[in-house]
């Protein structure tokens, strides 16, 4: 485990913005940390998951949503 961040720290260790961060965090892809109400995450973690340079990197979509008039 590397040094704990921040969403926002992380966002910008990783190259990503840090509602992606999150929604990693939430979907369970990688691992929250907490500590009392601070939300810490590993940009390591983050960085593995998100594989190395020249491999192909998971896409990371949300669910389309479902209902009447939103399907095409």
């Amino acid at each position: 485990m590397g040094n704990l961040v921040n969403a926002s720290a992380a966002a910008e260790a990783t190259g990503l913005n840090p509602f992606t961060v999150r929604r990693l965090g939430a979907s369970g892809r990688i691992k929250i940390y907490r500590h009392g109400a601070a939300v810490r995450f590993d940009p390591d973690e983050i960085r593995n998951y998100m594989g190395k340079e020249g491999e192909e990197r998971p896409t990371i979509t949300r669910p389309r949503a479902k209902g009447p008039g939103l399907q095409k």
